[in-house]
């Protein structure tokens, strides 16, 4: 059943049953604010449009499988100006960027800062030297014990700026509301 009144105008609405919706077509009857027109259609004019369905079921399949090998044909026809585009564009590259391959690669190298990284870099290519890792040990250690009383007193503030965040989150929320005792005393709120 679709919709038969739009936009304010009147219309009507016809729904087939058959025996296995009996119950509903019941229910609808009893709950419907208009009377509802109840008919009984004949088996034999039943069987004629069956018919008719079962004549139109194969010219229906006949048009379906067009419909699908149209919109194969379409998407393959997208596919292939896809590709012709491609092969248009001089680099085959589609993006416009403002470095070049050459120096995107440089810039990534650059930004492996981490120790870590280097001496993985170093195993791979096979330039670890005994000499040159005393070296880099040595540099470790003096980062390391650059000055462990600043190095506290930079992890002391940090504390206290994030307990007074803590604080000031806290102070902001909304509070609980507390239960009020009336007194039925006169005496409180009376006159003296």
């Amino acid at each position: 059943v679709g919709r038969t009144a739009r936009a304010g105008r009147a219309g009507v609405s016809v729904s087939l049953a058959g025996e296995r919706e009996r119950n509903l077509v019941k229910d609808v009857i009893k709950h419907a604010k208009n009377p509802v027109k109840n008919r009984i259609i004949p088996p034999d004019i039943i069987e004629k449009y069956n018919k008719k369905v079962e004549s139109l079921e194969h010219d229906i399949e006949k048009i379906f499988e067009e419909e699908r090998a149209e919109r194969e044909l379409a998407k393959m026809e997208n596919q292939t100006n896809r590709m012709e585009n491609m092969l248009k564009e001089d680099d085959g590259n589609n993006r416009s960027w403002f470095q070049t391959k050459k120096e995107r690669k440089q810039e990534k190298e650059n930004l492996k800062l981490t120790e870590k990284s280097k001496r993985k870099r170093e195993r791979k290519e096979g330039v670890s030297n005994l000499v040159d890792e005393g070296k880099k040990n040595k540099k470790r250690k003096q980062e390391r014990e650059v000055d462990p009383a600043e190095e506290r007193a930079n992890k002391e503030l940090e504390k206290v700026a994030a307990y007074q965040a803590r604080e000031a989150k806290k102070k902001n929320k909304m509070k609980k509301i507390k239960a009020v005792v009336d007194n039925d005393e006169g005496g409180s709120f009376g006159k003296r």
